[in-house]
């Protein structure tokens, strides 16, 4: 019985390699506001124009959350995921060697298809090889990976890329772990026998469910006030580095620690 309760490596190793993913898109998206300045020195780009980078990067996540939600259910997580994999190291890549903007921002989509979509094809995943009893610890390991994406990229990102020699390389490690990520992942996937994967053959439209959602009164609430707070937010993580360098006379690490204190609530 206690066997019952206990999850596979393999599982455990199916959970790890999105979860790598997971830090990797979490730590440009919530970094990105820390890396302008680096690029537009090295890159000799102006605010506006850089300002770009967090539009794409938010912006495609927002457009791409529920059409990748309602692929889940259709496409088995191993082609899905491992997709998405390839994307993040592709979009890494691309990001250290782009030359011009446009480069940088098709690199950023790349990234924002993985940041956007993992945590739908992954619950698959949570449903086939982690025990119930589990899964608020596996749950939780998932947030510290979520987490650390976003410590790693506000409070830490000064040191990476001082440690590994400026911000390109730092994406060309990055990429590699993402490569390595995805080897593994599609090495290792093999359905659960015991529990395999359920994908819906319904062809009900997902325009039904969203109806059923609006009418709640709290569905309403929750859309009117989040994206406000959001939007605050994406505008702070975005802008507060450059500002606090270029007219507070912060150092950028010393922004990093006031951007990194500003996601805690979140």
């Amino acid at each position: 019985m206690e066997n019952d309760n206990r999850i596979k490596g393999r599982g455990w190793i199916l959970l790890i390699c999105p979860w790598v993913a997971i830090a990797i898109c979490f730590l440009f998206s919530n970094g990105v506001g820390m890396m302008i300045p680096m690029i537009r020195q090295d890159l000799g780009l102006d605010l506006k124009t850089i300002s770009y980078l967090s539009t794409v990067t938010f912006g495609t996540q927002v457009i791409l959350t529920i059409p990748v939600s309602i692929a889940a259910n259709k496409v088995s997580p191993k082609y899905l995921i491992g997709f998405m994999l390839i994307g993040v190291a592709a979009g890494s890549f691309l990001h250290g060697l782009a030359w011009t903007m446009p480069v940088i921002i098709i690199a950023r989509i790349l990234l924002a298809i993985g940041g956007s979509g993992l945590n739908g094809p992954l619950a698959l995943i949570k449903d086939s090889w982690v025990p119930m009893k589990k899964i608020t610890v596996v749950n939780g390991y998932e947030q510290f990976f979520c987490n650390s994406g976003q410590v790693i990229g506000t409070l830490l990102i000064t040191a990476l890329v001082g440690a590994l020699g400026g911000w390109r390389n730092m994406m060309y490690v990055l990429g590699g772990v993402a490569s390595a990520a995805a080897i593994v992942w599609f090495a290792s996937y093999r359905e659960n026998t015991e529990h395999p994967v359920e994908l819906s053959a319904e062809k009900e439209s997902f325009l039904i469910p969203l109806k059923d959602a609006l009418k709640e009164k709290s569905i309403w609430l929750l859309t009117l006030g989040w994206p406000g707070t959001t939007f605050v937010w994406i505008a702070f993580m975005t802008f507060w580095p450059t500002y606090a360098t270029e007219n507070l006379g912060l150092s950028l690490t010393q922004a990093g620690i006031v951007t990194g204190m500003s996601g805690l609530p979140f």
